[in-house]
């Protein structure tokens, strides 16, 4: 015979077995005590980890959007926390009584305790019912405030390339890539920044274990200040321009399941590789994996961790992993002056036939870049990324 019940919210299947002088409607002494530490337990489990904010709602219903912007959550599970909001970070400890969360703040003589509802809490979703911070409340009454969270993905290769990511050893093969990535900000009101980045890469693993391609990056940073805020009264206009474009030849081997890629040998300013053996880089060393097309990636793409990096390569990595600025490797310090997530590990992601189109825009009004992939023909123009001669100080 098999009986159900509920235990606060936690299902719990017992099979109650009968013998030859037993019978089937026989039921069985349960200890309550027992069964609350089991729904603790759980719950404690369940809500260790790294949780992101993604809603925000009165739980009276009387409308209202509050922004408080807190935008990470990390509990731990030796007790301890770390918390960033829009702006400031902090570290504390934390401990779960009942379905109620206790985050301890100590921060000099001040020591207060945040009594927090635990509304639900699973593998994805946390859902958090606490009072409204006092600087919203104002002369009003004490409002409680209902925010969701999901929950951060772990790995290195996170959401941005797709719910379930497949990976497996490249093939011998040609890949390729474009990658086109924007920010414009405005940390005040009479200063703009803004920086764009757009490359090229190729690569030819070859059955031989050899290895060709060429990479391509152009990047432009650029300043303004308006007169009303500049030291001397005038307006000012920056731009930095730099270019990079190199042919490359090296080997590659297949190591556990991923190929490590090995560029050794390089040629300026052109991608013809058949003049002489070139000169000696770095090198670049990457450790490349293969993702099968999903929801997010068109095509099979090669995503290349860069172990040995070269600085002008680094701009056209991606830091795919689940943070808030996730995104465009070299533009992950947002400029605002708000509080910026681990930068990670810089990847450099290039697609099969066709070609792999990344794309990135990270405007005024979004505190998180937008990436896209998409699949096209790559036109790799090499006078685009020749670098120019300086002129020398007159």
């Amino acid at each position: 015979m098999i009986k159900t019940f509920t235990v606060v919210g936690l299902m719990i299947t017992t099979a109650l077995l009968t013998d030859s002088c037993g019978s089937s409607d026989e039921s069985t002494t349960r200890d309550p005590s027992t069964e609350e530490q089991i729904v603790k337990r759980s719950t404690q489990e369940l809500i260790v980890g790294k949780w992101q904010m993604i809603a925000e709602e009165p739980a009276d219903g009387k409308g209202g959007i509050f922004k408080q912007k807190r935008r990470l959550l990390e509990l731990k599970a030796d007790g301890t926390c770390h918390v960033e909001n829009y702006m400031t970070a902090r570290d504390d400890t934390w401990k779960l009584e009942g379905d109620t969360l206790m985050l301890r703040e100590v921060r000099g003589e001040i020591d207060k305790t945040r009594r927090i509802q635990v509304e639900k809490v699973d593998d994805e979703t946390l859902v958090l019912v606490e009072d409204l911070p006092e600087i919203y409340v104002r002369d009003g009454p004490q409002r409680k405030v209902r925010n969701t969270y999901r929950r951060v993905s772990e790995s290195p290769l996170g959401p941005m390339l797709g719910k379930k990511v497949v990976t497996s050893m490249p093939n011998a093969g040609a890949y390729t890539a474009s990658y086109n990535y924007s920010m414009d900000k405005l940390p005040t009101m009479e200063i703009s920044i803004g920086r764009s980045i757009k490359g090229r890469a190729k690569l030819e693993l070859k059955k031989d274990g050899s290895v060709e391609g060429c990479l391509g990056v152009s990047s432009n940073r650029s300043f303004s200040e308006s007169k009303y805020s500049s030291s001397d009264g005038k307006h000012h206009n920056r731009d930095n321009n730099d270019r990079w474009l190199v042919g490359v030849r090296g080997k590659w081997e297949r190591k556990k399941d991923t190929a490590l890629v090995r560029l050794s040998r390089s040629w300026r300013n052109t991608c013809d590789i058949s003049n002489g053996e070139g000169g000696i880089m770095g090198p670049i060393e990457l450790e490349c994996t293969a993702i099968a097309p999903n929801e997010k990636l068109p095509v099979t793409t090669l995503a290349c961790r860069m172990i040995k990096d070269q600085y002008m390569l680094k701009q056209v990595a991606i830091n795919p992993a689940d943070t808030e600025r996730a995104g465009p490797f070299t533009m992950q310090q947002e400029p605002r002056g708000h509080v910026s997530t681990d930068n990670g590990k810089p990847w450099l992601f290039l697609g099969a036939a066709p070609g792999l189109e990344v794309k990135s825009e990270d405007g005024r009004r979004t505190s998180t870049p937008v990436v896209t992939f998409s699949s096209n023909k790559i036109d790799f123009v090499e006078r685009n990324f020749i670098a120019k001669e300086r002129k020398p100080d007159q």
